[in-house]
């Protein structure tokens, strides 16, 4: 915008009015700056607003198993895996209930197993407690009552332990067997999947 002066007698006019018009125009300016930016952050906040509804009415349409269901492909093929499990624990915190699973043999039946955390867990009482990725190498023996039947029956190699951390608290666990195993580690892979787990 302008500001234009007008006098019957253009020598009529000093310094001080020309100052003192520029410090007018420059308030002027401002005030109009600020109205635009108020109303960009109201745009923003509204849009924001929008966003939360949406995902709010998504996620009670939306089940933890068809979350699951769609994301473990993507994950297994992203990262490699021959096969990945995901469970979710339960309310009172003492078993995680196996939700979906994906990779050769593992049907319904091994997607659904419950794993009771009152019990001995070796390496999946570790991930839990730390809430850190515990890699399990597939030499090593392993106690865990529900997924040990599972991992000899599968014949699994090497496994990921993935806990899923949501405010300060393990709500589920992934775990993964890679295809290569030392690619997996060696291309840290790992802090990138616990991202996932975690999301």
């Amino acid at each position: 915008g302008a500001i234009i002066l007008h006098h019957r007698t253009a020598d009529r006019y000093s310094s001080s009015d020309f100052d003192l018009v520029e410090a007018a125009a420059s308030q002027i300016a401002l005030a109009h700056e600020q109205a635009a930016r108020e109303a960009d952050e109201r745009r923003g906040a509204e849009a924001v607003r929008a966003l939360y509804r949406l995902s709010h009415e998504v996620s009670k349409l939306v089940t933890p198993a068809e979350v699951a269901e769609r994301a473990l492909p993507i994950i297994q093929s992203e990262f490699g895996l021959r096969r990945v499990w995901f469970g979710l624990m339960n309310e009172e915190r003492q078993r995680l209930v196996g939700i979906a699973g994906a990779g050769p043999g593992i049907g319904k039946r091994l997607s659904r197993i419950q794993v009771e955390l009152d019990l001995r867990h070796d390496f999946l009482d570790q991930a839990i407690s730390t809430q850190e990725p515990v890699v399990v190498r597939g030499d090593r023996e392993m106690q865990c009552s529900g997924l040990h039947a599972v991992i000899e029956q599968l014949g699994a190699k090497s496994l990921v332990i993935v806990p899923g951390v949501s405010l300060g608290k393990v709500v589920c666990v992934l775990v993964a067997e890679p295809v290569e195993p030392r690619a997996f580690v060696q291309d840290a892979q790992l802090p990138l999947l616990r991202g996932m787990g975690n999301e």
